[in-house]
């Protein structure tokens, strides 16, 4: 999408990179600083992202003028963008480990002719890390957060179950195990709410707990998948 894209944009460009991660510790001061008094920059990231995801345009192509309806596109996925760093400076100080990276598992499933082998995974819209914890970021756009739910729901052939919570423990478990040294937490984070990005699931008495490491749920996951 034209935010993710923008989204990326941005910390390409201030991560300071080194072998694909990210080594510059983003500060709250800085991403205020960014939110607050940078508009015309955060613009310019957004006007790019139109270029690839809207526009379709290649290097060097002419970027058509805006209609009136493009430009409240614009200024909606430009507010979005400021949100978005607003929310990051709550969580700051933290530097960026990967962006809209690729991320896959291998399965072997059981059929009638004998085991098919899959591939599972997808792009996490975001790594960052802080303090020893890689925390995957789904960014969430619209909609609002959910309360917590038992892992074995999520899996369930129901319209209203939180679906979106496979994939992302599917990322998590995936990252896990590439990176053992981390600790590695699932995040949801809502752009246009103020939710907490942690993630809470229930046991069977109803009691809350925050998903803090997925290697805590990892195994009874990957049974159930």
């Amino acid at each position: 999408s034209i935010f993710h894209r923008a989204a990326e944009l941005f910390y390409i460009k201030y991560g300071e990179w080194k072998d694909n991660h990210g080594t510059k510790v983003f500060s709250k001061e800085f991403l205020e600083e960014k939110a607050y008094k940078n508009r015309p920059e955060l613009e310019a990231f957004v006007d790019e992202a139109f270029r690839s995801e809207y526009f379709k345009l290649k290097e060097g192509e002419k970027t058509p003028e805006y209609s009136g309806e493009q430009l409240i596109h614009r200024k909606v996925e430009t507010d979005l963008l400021v949100r978005l760093l607003k929310r990051d400076a709550e969580y700051a100080p933290f530097s960026i480990f990967e962006l809209e990276k690729e991320h896959v598992r291998t399965l072997e499933i059981p059929t009638a002719s004998g085991n098919a082998t899959v591939k599972v995974g997808g792009i996490v819209d975001r790594i960052d890390l802080k303090e020893g914890i890689l925390r995957t970021v789904d960014y969430k756009t619209s909609g609002s957060s959910s309360s917590a739910v038992t892992l074995d729901s999520i899996f369930l052939p129901d319209e209203k179950r939180e679906h979106y919570l496979v994939q992302v423990f599917l990322y998590a478990c995936i990252l896990a195990d590439e990176h053992p040294e981390y600790t590695v937490t699932p995040s949801l984070l809502y752009i246009t709410k103020d939710a907490s990005p942690s993630i809470y699931l229930k046991n069977e008495e109803g009691e809350k707990r925050e998903v803090e490491n997925i290697s805590d749920i990892s195994q009874e996951y990957t049974l159930l998948l």
